[in-house]
């Protein structure tokens, strides 16, 4: 969802809300994004145009119980006037969502209210994830949703380790990885903080106090981080920096050699941790901590709606898994990717199904998905097997409506003569989501989803596919096969 679409839609809640129009799963929702300063303002725009603020702010800003919502005749406040009760709405947040969580903690302190956020189906037919009202528990957070493989574990005094469970709420120690490029953790914190964890990532909580302290290992995050104490930040460590933050909403990507963070609201303090070099990032800014190079802010730029990559001069930077092969191609190529196993048996040597895996662009992502964008790959097959595509997306700023990991099979793809060079074309359209059990029809990759990662996979037995080149395009190639889905 682009900011502009993001903002219509919070301008119909709001206004839903103060007419007296807003459903039980609205209000909810409108209650948590109270904890965003941008938010908050836009609210007492509405409230001085609607001329109900004073209302609303007698009955404990927004909580209003029996006290009718109809909206009045429109009032002009003078512009003094206006300045002070719109820091009232400010000032007053904070204490409104405390009083309402309390509220609903007390009303039932055991089981969880799942509709803060829309619930699956609710936009566009998306799956969503639902939010959960939860204790803080001194900076520490619930883990309130998980799909795929997800391990979750904590060393008691004795030294044995045991695994959490969904709604677990996590103390410092443990330990969270999600095991596959699929996998997806959700964290909550009492305060409106939530954190989406997503692929082959690895997350300890080390929460002090009242403080909320992370250490992602490795992997993507994305953080929708409500406002902190200055004396008490929110605290992201990972092997090569660490983040600062007091409110925001951020993703972040992390291995052992780089950290990249993008800021998509609000501010954030970035540190790297080798030589201590800072960078105060805004909205629409990232920077990437990486040794030898110097922390710099810089803009964060569109994500482009084609791409390609044609291992012309090797893997590219960060590409996880295939090997780089210049033997055997075509005469206008320098070079190609072979898929390899990812695994190794108890002597060392390669099992599995084998891959070829593209870098994470967590942050700004690899492409931008379109009506008619199309996945071209060229590629032959030593010996002829099947093999699927994966594209892992998530949607554009939006935490709740995380996206996940899509598929595409075709048998005919396989069904090609020996080390002959083929090319295909995929409708971006045609990749569905990664079914999970108890979930209704698979969904599809839809426009405006930003695709981070691909990679091909095959069958246990290693069957030679090699790749020459990948790109994206706007519209159907010409000359070249398209495919549809296919069991």
């Amino acid at each position: 969802m682009s900011r502009n679409e993001r903002r219509t839609s919070h301008d119909e809640l709001i206004q839903n809300y103060l007419e007296n129009q807003a459903t039980p799963t609205e209000e909810k929702h409108f209650r948590l994004l109270l904890g965003e300063p941008s938010f908050q303002r836009r609210v007492a725009e509405f409230a001085i145009d609607l001329g109900c603020l004073h209302a609303h702010a007698r009955q404990g800003m927004l909580d209003v119980g029996e006290t009718s919502r109809s909206a009045p005749s429109r009032l002009r406040f003078a512009a003094p006037v206006a300045l002070a009760v719109s820091l009232l709405l400010i000032l007053a947040g904070a204490w409104a969502l405390t009083l309402s969580w309390r509220t609903s903690l007390h009303q039932d302190s055991t089981v969880a209210d799942s509709s803060a956020f829309p619930q699956p189906g609710d936009v566009d037919g998306r799956s969503q994830f639902p939010a959960s009202v939860v204790v803080d528990d001194g900076g520490r957070g619930k883990l309130a949703h998980v799909a795929g493989r997800v391990v979750a574990t904590r060393t008691d005094a004795s030294g044995e380790r045991r695994t959490l469970e969904t709604g677990d709420v996590l103390a410092p120690g443990d330990e969270l990885e999600t095991c596959e490029p699929d996998s997806f953790a959700l964290v909550e914190f009492g305060d409106g903080t939530l954190l989406a964890v997503s692929g082959e990532s690895k997350l300890a909580c080390l929460s002090k106090e009242s403080q909320k302290r992370i250490a992602l290992s490795a992997g993507n995050l994305m953080a929708q981080v409500a406002p902190q104490p200055e004396s008490a930040p929110m605290l992201i460590r990972t092997p090569v920096a660490e983040a600062e933050v007091l409110g925001t909403k951020l993703s972040l990507f992390t291995d052992t050699d780089l950290t990249e963070l993008a800021v998509h609201e609000g501010r954030v303090l970035f540190r790297k941790l080798a030589d201590g070099q800072t960078v105060d990032l805004q909205d629409g800014q990232c920077a990437v901590a990486e040794a030898g190079t110097d922390l710099a802010a810089r803009a964060i730029e569109e994500t482009p709606t084609v791409w390609e990559e044609d291992f012309g001069t090797g893997l590219p930077n960060g590409w996880k898994i295939g090997m780089w092969i210049r033997r055997d191609l075509l005469a206008d190529s320098n070079g190609a990717v072979r898929a390899v196993p990812r695994s190794k048996n108890a002597e060392g040597h390669p099992v599995g199904p084998c891959f070829a895996m593209s870098q994470s662009a967590w942050s700004h992502g690899l492409f931008q998905v379109k009506k008619d964008s199309h996945l071209n790959f060229r590629y032959k097959l030593m010996r002829p097997d099947w093999f699927h595509l994966r594209v892992n997306a998530k949607t554009d700023e939006d935490i709740a409506a995380f996206s996940g990991s899509f598929l595409f099979k075709n048998r005919s793809m396989c069904r090609v003569p020996r080390n002959q060079w083929q090319t295909r074309s995929v409708p971006l359209s045609c990749f569905r989501k990664v079914k999970r059990q108890g979930q209704g029809d698979s969904l599809s990759l839809r426009p405006g989803d930003i695709a981070f990662s691909l990679f091909f996979f095959t069958s246990e037995a290693d069957p030679g596919l090699i790749i020459d080149r990948i790109w994206v395009t706007r519209g159907a190639p010409e000359n070249v096969e398209v495919l549809d889905w296919a069991e």
